[in-house]
């Protein structure tokens, strides 16, 4: 969807070229001391880069893009949480080049996602019509956050091939993006009177025919072809119920392959990248408990959940994470399922 889509002017890109976070000392590993309530001029730096360029590369859809650079900074103007949050991701942004201060760079990044933290989860205890909207907006910065923690762009290359595997199959950072069902059902009612609204809509998600969609997609019917593996699992129904919201998923997705720019636009927020959130989300908690005691069921249908996920390998925040999921599942898994999953593995490039 996002490649056929026009991209933004490009002189806001000659700005990023001379960014000012490259000639400050941000990425110092041990900051000067300031009052825990004032911003450096460090984190100037990194709002500016956020605006001019980091907040345009979240979705690279022209109209979209005032979200991340204009909407959700202007919110974080009245929750501090919220700007720290955006630091955090616009560091991890200019680390994704992998410059010399990089470590630097990473050690901002969590500095800044634990002084998001402490804010936000004060503001919880106290959910009103006045912070709904900068608590949901700080959720879905840390669906990006997420992603980007075990993405290809920060993978340590001397770390231990074991860590690895369990960091991309640990809870950790599925926890982070499960979270947001939590946050949302507390301030649902006054984000979707807000200006975040259309984050909120899914237009005919669930009026989707996957009876269809099965039979025309390659995805479609190797994935309903799965269930005879685990037909006689006591966990049967959870396995089964997962898959399908699986094919749902990925059913939405393919729909903005054909679709004009218009029509996307029709769907308001919530286009292709919603897809794998979607389903992280809204995927069984009775799942998410399998996938942790390694399943066999449960891996399959992650790594395949891992070719939905390399649809979106253009955007930095995702490059890799795709692969990393698939190899992590097929590590786990070991020679006797490896027949099962070599078509995933040829999508992403690790076959």
């Amino acid at each position: 969807m996002e490649d056929s889509s026009p991209k933004p002017d490009s002189s806001w890109q000659s700005v990023g070229s001379e960014d000012p976070i490259d000639a400050h000392p941000v990425c110092d590993s041990n900051p000067r001391s300031v009052p825990g309530n004032l911003f450096r001029m460090e984190d100037m730096a990194l709002l500016h880069h956020w605006i001019t360029v980091a907040g345009h590369s979240i979705l690279e859809t022209y109209d979209l893009g005032h979200y991340w650079h204009s909407v959700i900074p202007s919110i974080g103007f009245e929750h501090q949480y919220v700007i720290h949050s955006i630091l955090s991701l616009s560091a991890l942004h200019i680390a994704h080049t992998r410059p010399p201060n990089r470590e630097g760079l990473l050690h901002i990044s969590s500095e800044h996602r634990s002084k998001a933290l402490d804010g936000f989860t004060e503001d919880l205890q106290h959910v009103s019509i006045a912070n709904s909207t900068a608590l949901f907006a700080n959720t879905t910065l840390t669906f990006f956050y997420a992603f980007a923690s075990f993405s290809r762009s920060f993978e340590d290359e001397g770390s231990d091939s074991n860590a690895r595997i369990s960091q991309v199959l640990g809870k950790e950072w599925i926890s982070l993006v499960r979270g947001t069902a939590a946050v949302l059902e507390l301030v649902y009612i006054h984000v979707r009177e807000g200006p975040l609204r259309s984050f909120l809509e899914l237009r005919k998600f669930t009026e989707l025919d996957l009876t269809e969609y099965i039979h025309g997609s390659d995805l479609g019917a190797r994935l309903q072809d799965f269930k005879r593996i685990w037909s006689t699992d006591e966990h049967a129904e959870v396995y089964n119920e997962t898959l399908d919201l699986l094919l749902r998923c990925n059913a939405w997705m393919e729909q903005f392959d054909l679709m004009t720019d218009e029509a996307q636009s029709a769907f308001g927020y919530n286009r292709v990248c919603s897809g794998p959130f979607i389903w992280l989300i809204c995927t069984p908690e009775k799942y998410i408990v399998l996938h942790q005691q390694r399943q066999p069921p449960a891996l399959i249908i992650f790594a395949y959940y891992g070719v939905l996920l390399h649809r979106l390998d253009n955007y930095w925040w995702a490059e890799g994470c795709g692969r990393s999921i698939v190899n992590a599942a097929d590590a786990c898994l070991g020679p006797y399922w490896s027949g099962l999953l070599f078509w995933p593995k040829q999508i992403v490039g690790s076959a």
